[in-house]
């Protein structure tokens, strides 16, 4: 943007704001076109025509990425006739003139995607950039020949649109964009005639890189084959494309690329991943450049809704409509129909504009789109299931929803009349064992009870359900658990299936008493599986397998379970549990492979699930980003109630790993989502704290973070969990904080303070105490803060958390000084100094002593205002070194504040050339943003 002489205020002040809305985020593709309508009224208000058509072209690259096809329709018709009428006094600048050409050629893609616009009036609008461009860099047969061939689209006419794409012969784009991305449109719109074959020809040596490519590289070129790859059947290659267009496109909110990403992983069975990308860009539905591209998201987006909805008639999905409001769990099959009504809804006006159907033939063809290959595709619901398949229902429903397992335990009740022999024996075992959810004592006797049936015909069993009594009976205080340990071993005559599963149970029952006695048992359980399968011994029973399904399913189940017991026992022991956790995905992944039964798949990949989970929870000690790719597949893995606690640990997972905030957010609402609609309010409660204390780190509106709090604390109240009312209480205190309601807070942290237990963590306290009192500075209540910062010094110290106890001195230095009390706050910059020579000897502490100083200039800037300045030239030095802007930025304030306690005008002055220096790092800063005001007034 180049500057022209001003004289105005007004216009400088307007200047400024319009760099701000222009290059206040300096990331590619994160232009805002928010402040512009405004900016626009004010030049216009402003009258001078060189700063009216600037605006607009800013706006209207701007709109590119966050605006919509017809804000940008708009602005460019303005600056044509505008151009046309005045080019030479506006005397704009060769770059000015490339933006306005570029980003011309950027609307023209899309210029037949708005149904405002005639199709004739579309075409005359590329006949005027033809006539415009002629004989510049700007003019190109490749682009020309794309917008035609959408416009014959439109109409209808797919012969047309491929006789034109045929008859291109040169495609060389215009200025400003690469010949591979023009490729990539005429490869895109092959496929939509059906000839997937000539894209692939045309687009996918573009694939290689050069070392010469564009940012957009290899997403664009994936955009425009992966169509085509999903008709050939090439999944891993859709699979490879979807990844790379959501990591490269996804960043960016107006993005209209990931409706063919899904559409493609849906024709191939993807369903997982196209659900993670329709969660993903649901938020962003109304962010589309054009009602065409709303369409096409929609109806791809309801398809993965109805997808889902058809495999689990229960599926939610969280929908926020509202970036401060806490989002709403959808029904997937609700949530479907309506976005199909949305697609059709702009389809229609697209078929009265077009004179055809072509727009709601695509649109319709979306919608019919339905992915198989599910881990529970067939998954019989509960109604529908005979008394056996309730005892596997039981059993697998377990893994993944209580609420099921429920419900199948109490339709078997009901139908165990329908059961004899050995299926008869294992039913009345797995209702007792079930009673421990109403009635635990009852449970032992029933289950003792069982065992004594079984015992004639079914040892094996028999053995098992005395086993579980006494562990129960043992863990109600009935038994001496010491007994546990005296547990024969299994009869050699049983089964290898019965084998392990009975040495899977000592194994549980010893291994909170003797960790020896329970890793024996679990090597005897492997060890029998593996004769078992190699066939060494008999791996059922003769009569029938343990339950319907492929008998090695359940044998690699068990040594799964197995595996982890063991990993989970070495990492207690403080040794490598790396080992068994190979083995136990190696046996997950074995099942998934020979799981015959729907029910055996859903366990299998729930299985798998688990064992991924339970891999990623320790691999994040040492490598989160290899943690979060086998949380990725942990979650793709899981169904069911399953998902919500592998969601929410994910959350935790993009949160360290790669400060990935916005999907951190959409993990915890789909577990809240999960949990809500399986009936566990408890533990959506609670998620619901994290997702708070997450959309406080990412700067959401606190006051709606503080509705969306209170009443969860009011609920864990009710439920007498004190200790998720003192996390609820200490989220609230610092929305409160964010809020700027000192005085809630204050009474919130004091909550939490007053009812902290005596063995409380002291960092955790000091935390609160060092929280309370910046909040009591901020209401003057200098002593009580004073006490406060005496008590985290203190407990600081106590845990040697030196970097800590350092900052809390910094803060009380500043709250002697605000308290009147210069002496107290030069001791208190001492003992920081002192706490940061004892950690330089560790590590550099430049950015914590660059803070004190910064303090040190605040406590001396009306006693000592030459000193100050001198401390904060420095300080501002040093942090723009460092690139610790904000240091930089409050530098620059307080030096703007001394400034103008001079009084004079050369005060003023230097004031103002501050104001802007730390407006230019940070358009926001309070501080900088109330003197700017106060000057201006």
């Amino acid at each position: 943007m180049t500057e022209q002489p001003i004289h105005d205020p007004r216009l400088e002040t307007f200047v400024n704001d319009l760099w701000h809305a222009r290059y206040g985020d300096p990331r590619f593709g994160h232009e805002d076109f928010g402040p512009f309508p405004a900016l626009i009224a004010r030049a216009d208000e402003l009258g001078d025509d060189y700063w009216r058509f600037v605006v607009r072209l800013e706006a209207a690259y701007a709109g590119l990425w966050s605006g919509t096809g017809s804000d940008v329709l708009t602005l460019l018709a303005w600056m044509l006739r505008a151009h046309d009428r005045q080019a030479a006094s506006l005397d704009l600048e060769p770059t000015q003139m490339e933006q306005f050409s570029t980003t011309l050629v950027d609307f023209l893609e899309s210029v037949a995607d708005l149904p405002e616009l005639s199709l004739d009036q579309a075409q005359h609008l590329l006949d005027d950039w033809v006539r415009r461009v002629r004989g510049s860099r700007y003019e190109s047969e490749a682009l020309v020949t794309v917008v035609r061939a959408k416009i014959a689209l439109h109409r209808g006419d797919v012969d047309e649109a491929r006789r034109l794409l045929d008859g291109c012969r040169d495609f060389a784009p215009p200025s400003g964009t690469c010949e591979e991305g023009a490729r990539a449109m005429f490869a895109a719109l092959y496929s939509r005639c059906g000839d997937h074959a000539r894209a692939l020809e045309l687009s996918e040596p573009d694939l290689v890189d050069d070392g010469d490519r564009c940012g957009f590289f290899p997403a664009e070129t994936y955009v425009a084959l992966i169509g085509a790859y999903a008709d050939a059947g090439r999944r891993e290659d859709v699979v490879r494309g979807a990844e790379f267009i959501d990591r490269i496109y996804g960043e960016f909110p107006g993005a209209t690329s990931h409706a063919a990403a899904i559409r493609a992983l849906l024709r191939v069975g993807e369903l997982r991943r196209a659900r993670e990308l329709a969660v993903e860009r649901l938020p962003h539905l109304d962010r589309c450049f054009t009602p065409l591209d709303r369409a096409r998201l929609a109806a791809a987006l309801s398809a993965v809704f109805a997808s889902v909805a058809a495999v689990d008639s229960d599926a939610v999905v969280a929908q926020r409509v509202d970036r401060n409001r806490p989002a709403q769990a959808r029904p997937a099959a609700d949530l479907a129909v309506e976005l199909a009504d949305v697609a059709r809804d702009i389809a229609r006006q697209f078929d009265v504009r077009n004179a055809s159907d072509a727009v709601s033939g695509e649109i319709e063809e979306t919608l019919g789109l339905r992915a198989a290959g599910t881990p529970d595709e067939g998954v019989k619901p509960v109604s529908e299931r005979s008394a056996e398949e309730l005892m596997t229902g039981m059993s697998v429903f377990s893994i993944v929803s209580s609420r099921r397992a429920q419900a199948c335990a109490e339709a078997l009740a009901e139908r165990i009349g329908d059961l004899s022999g050995r299926t008869l024996a294992r039913a009345r075992i797995m209702l007792a064992s079930d009673l421990r959810r109403t009635d635990r004592p009852a449970a032992v006797t029933a289950l003792r009870e069982a065992a004594a049936a079984a015992r004639p015909d079914f040892p094996a069993l028999a053995a098992q359900a005395e086993l579980m009594a006494d562990a129960e009976a043992a863990a109600q205080g009935l038994l001496d658990p010491q007994l546990l340990l005296q547990a024969p071993d299994p009869d050699p005559s049983w089964s290898a299936l019965s084998q392990a599963h009975y040495w899977r149970f000592v194994a549980v029952a010893s291994e909170p008493l003797d960790a020896e006695r329970a890793g024996q048992a679990v090597v005897a359980g492997l060890d029998t599986l593996r004769r078992g399968l190699s066939g060494e011994i008999p791996l059922v029973e003769d009569q029938v397998a343990d339950r319907p399904g492929a008998v090695e399913a359940d044998a690699q189940s068990i040594a799964a379970a197995l595996h982890i017991m063991a990993a989970s026992m070495r990492a207690s022991a403080g040794f490598s549990p790396d080992a068994d956790i190979d083995d136990a995905l190696v046996a997950a992944r074995r099942m998934v492979e020979v799981a015959s039964t729907s029910d055996q798949r859903l366990e299998a990949h729930a299985q798998l699930a688990g064992v991924l989970g339970f891999a990623a929870q320790l691999q994040s000690m040492t490598d989160e980003h290899a943690a979060l790719r086998l949380m990725d597949a942990a979650v793709d893995n899981s169904r069911y109630a399953q998902r919500a606690p592998l969601l929410a640990q994910r959350a935790e997972l993009r949160i360290t790993a790669s400060d990935d905030l916005d999907g951190a957010v959409t993990d915890q609402e789909q577990a809240i989502a999960v949990w809500m609609v399986e009936g566990l309010d408890h533990q959506a409660d609670a998620a619901l704290l994290d997702l708070a204390r997450i959309q406080l780190t990412r700067g959401d509106d606190a006051r709606s973070i503080i509705e969306t709090v209170r009443p969860v604390i009011d609920r864990m109240s009710e439920r007498d969990d004190d200790e998720s009312v003192a996390a609820g209480l200490v989220v609230l205190g610092r929305a409160q904080v964010a809020a700027r309601m000192p005085d809630d807070a204050v009474v919130s942290f004091s909550r939490v303070l007053d009812g902290a237990a005596d063995d409380e963590y002291p960092g955790y306290l000091a935390q609160l105490h060092q929280a309370r009192a910046g909040e009591l500075m901020d209401l003057g209540r200098h002593p009580e803060a004073m006490a406060d910062f005496d008590s985290a010094a203190e407990l600081f110290a106590e845990i040697g958390a030196q970097y800590d106890l350092g900052e809390v001195y910094r803060s009380a230095a500043l709250a002697a000084h605000f308290g009147g009390d210069d002496g107290t706050a030069q001791g208190f910059l001492d003992r920081a100094d002192r706490v940061y020579d004892e950690l330089s000897v560790e590590g550099p502490v430049d950015f914590e002593r660059t803070r004190l100083e910064l303090a040190r200039a605040d406590i001396l800037r009306t006693s000592a205002p030459e000193e100050a300045v001198t401390l904060l030239r420095s300080v501002v030095e040093r942090s723009r070194a460092a690139d610790w802007l904000p240091l930089a930025v409050n530098g620059l304030n307080l030096q703007a504040l001394i400034a103008l306690e001079t009084g004079d005008d050369a005060g003023r002055a230097r004031a103002w050339e501050l104001i802007g220096e730390g407006l230019r790092l940070d358009p926001e800063h309070p501080g900088l943003n109330q003197l700017a005001f106060e000057l201006n007034d």
